[in-house]
């Protein structure tokens, strides 16, 4: 399928952007890219490790650095991690060629899933349920304002792949 844009997915940590991303990819035939994992291959350091080592500014501008590398492609799926939409300039990068498809999962499910997830760099607190609704209240928002589409995500993953692809397939016959 040529979607004659690029998908960027993005959603709080813990949404299934990857996941959905990867499925999605397979299903229609389209390469996807992880913003997360292409920072890490590229650092040779989990996101963790970035953060610690080196800090968030450092990790958020290898992040800007990636949203304008891939401005200049088409016809990706782009999974990007729940913080690198809250600058302009990845946005405005993003935004050259790509529609904004935002994963919008319930705090429930999302607590649920991070629960144990040691991973986050900006979850390590003694509280994380508290900092996990501070955040997702902070950026919901944001994440509403930029959006191209509005995916209600449940548990169902074929579901959320479902209602992508319902999305996808007049506009990319469209255009």
């Amino acid at each position: 399928m040529n979607l004659n844009c690029n998908l960027v997915l993005y959603g709080f940590m813990g949404t299934g952007k990857s996941t959905v991303s990867k499925l999605l990819s397979s299903k229609i035939e389209v390469p996807y890219v992880d913003t997360d994992n292409y920072i890490e291959n590229k650092m040779s350091m989990t996101i963790s490790e970035i953060f610690s080592r080196y800090g968030e500014i450092f990790f958020r501008n290898l992040e800007t650095n990636i949203c304008k590398e891939f401005s200049n492609k088409t016809n990706l799926i782009i999974s990007v991690g729940g913080g690198t939409v809250l600058y302009d300039k990845n946005v405005n990068y993003l935004s050259k060629n790509g529609k904004f498809v935002f994963l919008n999962t319930p705090i429930d499910i999302i607590k649920k899933r991070l629960k144990y997830d040691s991973s986050r760099p900006l979850l390590k607190s003694s509280n994380y349920s508290k900092k996990i609704e501070n955040l997702f209240f902070q950026r919901l928002p944001l994440y509403k304002s930029i959006s191209d589409i509005i995916i209600d995500c449940d548990d169902d993953i074929e579901n959320t792949y479902s209602q992508i692809i319902n999305y996808i397939i007049p506009f990319s016959l469209n255009n």
